[in-house]
């Protein structure tokens, strides 16, 4: 929340106060501020003259706006440094096997494209149902999934629209490991190949609920939360999975999680996740 505080800021002071309207909308401050209320239920608990921006460089329509942001920024922070925390870890016997799954599909992937580039234009595309198949039958074979499930593809994560009957055509499938590590395979982008079906290992999956309910395991109208690192991606690359050391920290309120941090390029905390998916509509498997 501090870095689009920090969006929000620099966009004002470049703007003049004839587009106000138009921003605040593409910049969703309204739906940020509920989704804070909902998610954490954080209300404003900072007086008004804590709030520290020098009001006079930002354009009048904007200060209510930045300073209600300012202030459930704060607050937000206030809570989560109220509450235990914990290093995510990954032990290596688990990162070894993603490691290998890794490769697994790296595999089959080159060699995929080696074949592909013998066949007929007109026919890639059955050929890539047929390739697609395979690899989820050799990933359904394995052991070391604790679950699987499906997300929308049509339906989007807005609580305000049905949730989508699962669609094999189109909806992402995802394996999640015991400690919440996730593949996807993400169905629609088919058209363009199956090495654009198959995304790269996030660290960390969270489901979160129409309510702001967050959960480690899958539920049907969950949306998808997934956090990564740079530390694992490069153990899962192949280098020495012991060097392995998580940046995301956990916050846990009555044993359940509360949020994930983890340090940005800058080397700030953020809260946010790589990549927020759409809502889980069929789960094939919870172990």
């Amino acid at each position: 929340m501090g870095n689009r505080c920090g969006l929000i800021y620099g966009i004002f002071l470049s703007m003049n106060e004839g587009g106000q309207e138009d921003v605040l909308k593409a910049l969703r401050v309204n739906e940020t501020l509920a989704d804070m209320d909902k998610k954490y239920g954080v209300t404003r608990k900072s007086p008004r003259s804590s709030f520290a921006t020098n009001e006079s460089n930002v354009p009048a329509g904007f200060q209510d706006a930045l300073r209600e942001l300012t202030e459930r920024n704060n607050a937000f922070r206030a809570y989560l440094d109220a509450l235990p925390r914990e290093k995510f870890v990954i032990g290596p016997e688990e990162l070894r096997q993603i490691r290998d799954i890794t490769s697994l599909v790296s595999h089959f992937l080159k060699k995929y494209e080696d074949a592909r580039r013998q066949i007929r234009e007109g026919d890639r595309l059955s050929y890539d149902k047929k390739k697609m198949k395979e690899l989820i039958a050799q990933l359904d074979s394995l052991s070391v999934w604790q679950a699987k499930f499906a997300t929308e593809c049509s339906g989007g994560a807005s609580s305000d629209v049905p949730l989508q009957k699962y669609n094999k055509d189109e909806d992402s499938l995802y394996y999640m490991t015991l400690s919440g590590a996730t593949m996807r395979i993400k169905t629609v982008g088919l058209a363009n190949g199956l090495q654009r079906v198959v995304q790269p290992f996030t660290e960390k999956i969270l489901f979160i609920g129409p309510n702001g309910e967050i959960s480690e395991s899958p539920r049907e109208g969950y949306v998808v939360e997934e956090y990564l690192t740079d530390s694992f991606s490069s153990a899962v690359a192949g280098k020495d999975v012991e060097t392995y050391q998580s940046g995301l920290e956990i916050y846990r309120r009555e044993g359940e999680v509360a949020a994930i941090s983890h340090k940005n390029e800058q080397g700030l905390t953020s809260f946010s996740p790589a990549h927020t998916g759409d809502r889980v509509n069929k789960i094939f498997f919870v172990r």
